[in-house]
């Protein structure tokens, strides 16, 4: 898969497995293939990404993260 606009000489291309990171507010594609089939995923957005050109910044991005714990009773009365 390859997308124009990242790179000034060459379009970037991304292998199999690999992982391209936009920033907020940054222009998303266009991306295209060789032909060959494929399936993109959007991991982790809270917006979908921007097929256009994104408007004038500051950008600023803010995320909620949750922590979840588990703790097992049952191992530390065994060793008492």
């Amino acid at each position: 898969m390859y997308f124009t606009g990242d790179e000034k000489k060459n379009d970037l291309r991304i292998e199999a497995g690999e992982i391209r990171w936009v920033q907020p507010g940054y222009a998303y594609g266009p991306e295209y293939n060789d032909g060959s089939p494929m399936q993109i995923t959007v991991l982790g957005t809270d917006t979908p990404p921007t097929f256009h050109d994104p408007p004038k910044g500051p950008y600023k991005l803010q995320t909620t993260y949750s922590t979840t714990r588990i703790f097992d009773t049952t191992k530390l009365k065994e060793e008492l």
